[in-house]
């Protein structure tokens, strides 16, 4: 047997290892109940082997087993992030699962995936237009992350939303819907009872209010926004007529809208109808929460209670109308990029990013995004 070659190949696994200034003699007096413990801790060698000059040949073979032993005990366990997530559909509801640092690769859902979207047809000025409802998640717009990744989660795992106007709901026409002025059109808006009056480009005249007819002296009991309403018809003349909201009297003129003093209610005036006497006097009104907006592609969703400011709303509209008449779809998109910690953020209408448990809700509480829990699957990359 070459002993030259055998020495050689010992020292030669002892210079890939990181050596420290402890004798094998000095470990062994250590509990060997955890071996490879000490001589290995973390992936790392801890130990020096040693081979006396007169060592017998049985001796240097014995030493060259430990080395090798040792070093195929070399290893560290890391969790593996890996690129690629799963997406389960169960029930309507949509779980994406994705390794803590990769975005998500962004999606399109529908009525297939989520239960409460439709997919129908809606009736308009004699034809049938079919929509779609979506819910629209951009690529790279939610991003799970960590503090390897930032320092300032300490620790937690955390859902970054990485910019803003990329989660979106739309109610999408499959072909433009050629709106007439003299028609309005009524939707199921996000849960809500919408109707388009008017339009133009990239914008549309929105209400949220119901409309009926009363005659002359017809009581409507209304609840809105959690408040009770009763709403009484009075006298009616030729261009306006006498209301009572609960026992507050206002004279209302055609085209006319009176809130009554109340932070949330209002009744517009439509049309009036007078006749001899009170028998067949009648009003069309509109009343509800808000009656009328003006709604226009990427302006704060004031109607849908995310007040006026553009840049501070969580949600804006998300509108495409051509030529002033065609309307394509009509939507909205979350406003704000969510990626510090609450005690990062500098203003108060600011948002921080998502821990385990918390969820965006889009208007209505029609849907939600969770960040739902934090997992381990079980799968290590061997280092040595």
């Amino acid at each position: 047997m070459n002993m030259k070659k055998m020495i050689r190949k010992v020292a030669a696994v002892g210079a890939g290892l990181t050596m420290v200034g402890a004798t094998l003699m000095g470990a062994m007096a250590a509990n060997l109940n955890e071996y490879p413990t000490p001589f290995v801790s973390d992936g790392v060698f801890d130990a020096v082997l040693v081979v006396g000059d007169t060592a017998a040949p049985i001796d240097i073979i014995g030493i060259t087993d430990i080395a090798m032993a040792l070093q195929s005990q070399m290893i560290v366990e890391e969790v593996v992030e890996t690129e690629e997530g799963t997406t389960t559909v169960s029930d309507g509801v949509v779980e994406d699962e994705n390794p803590l640092g990769y975005r998500f690769a962004g999606d399109t859902y529908d009525d297939g995936d989520i239960t409460v979207l439709a997919d129908d047809e809606v009736r308009y000025n004699g034809d049938d237009y079919d929509y779609e409802e979506q819910i629209i998640i951009a690529v790279d717009a939610l991003v799970p992350e960590s503090a390897e990744y930032n320092e300032d989660f300490e620790g937690t795992p955390a859902l970054v939303i990485a910019a803003a106007n990329n989660i979106c709901y739309r109610y999408d026409f499959d072909s433009d819907v050629d709106f007439d002025a003299a028609d309005d059109l009524e939707i199921e808006f996000l849960g809500l009872d919408l109707t388009v009056t008017e339009t133009g480009t990239n914008q549309v005249d929105l209400s949220t209010a119901t409309e009926a007819w009363m005659d002359y002296g017809e009581v409507i009991e209304a609840t809105i926004e959690g408040v009770d309403y009763t709403i009484e018809l009075g006298n009616v003349y030729d261009t306006e007529a006498i209301f009572t909201v609960n026992g507050v009297t206002e004279n209302i003129a055609e085209t006319d809208t009176e809130d009554f003093d109340f932070d949330d209610f209002e009744i517009e005036v439509l049309d009036v109808l007078n006749d001899d006497g009170t028998e067949f006097d009648a009003v069309k009104i509109k009343y509800g929460s808000t009656t009328s907006e003006t709604a226009k592609d990427g302006e704060a969703a004031e109607m849908l209670g995310y007040g006026d400011d553009d840049d501070e709303a969580e949600w804006v509209w998300d509108i495409s109308v051509a030529d002033g008449d065609n309307i394509s779809y009509i939507g909205v998109c979350y406003n704000q990029d969510r990626t510090e910690i609450e005690a990062e953020l500098d203003e108060e209408w600011e948002l921080p990013v998502l821990f385990e448990g918390d969820q965006i809700n889009f208007p209505n509480e029609f849907a939600s995004i969770q960040y739902a829990s934090t997992h381990f699957d079980g799968t290590y990359q061997t280092v040595s």
